[in-house]
């Protein structure tokens, strides 16, 4: 087995533990701050998909209207260069990280492009939710 079923076998045991719990376990467990600033930090995120999702939509409407084709689906290798380009932030540190081999930036990338694959999956089940 490699490493990274290991992690994910490790990771799935965490996620099933934490979602058997009750509210109250859960929120003994960590506090009830950490669990208003969860709260706090899911409602800014639906938000700002929100805000990501109409934008999109404008931009498909407006392209439709003028008669052009749709850009099409971005590949993987382009959003994590988007995203890299609308967080400074998490563009210099994978630029360090890369420059001072701490951790490597192919898989940097390839930990960001996993992870929007897993967050298309999730809006796409919403999408699919009535």
């Amino acid at each position: 087995m490699s490493e990274k079923e290991r992690v994910d076998r490790l990771d799935e045991a965490m996620i099933e533990e934490i979602l058997g719990m009750s509210a109250a376990e859960a929120a003994a467990l960590v506090g009830e701050a950490d669990v208003a600033a969860s709260r706090q930090s899911l409602a800014q995120a639906k938000g700002k998909v929100g805000k990501l999702r109409l934008a999109r939509a404008k931009t498909e409407a407006t392209l439709y209207v003028g008669g052009a084709a749709a850009a099409g689906p971005k590949s993987d290798g382009q959003r994590v260069d988007q995203l890299r380009r609308s967080d400074p932030a998490l563009d210099k540190k994978m630029t360090l990280a890369a420059r001072s081999g701490n951790a490597k930036a192919e898989a940097d990338a390839a930990s960001l492009e996993e992870d929007l694959a897993e967050l298309d999956a999730w809006e796409a089940q919403n999408r699919d939710q009535p």
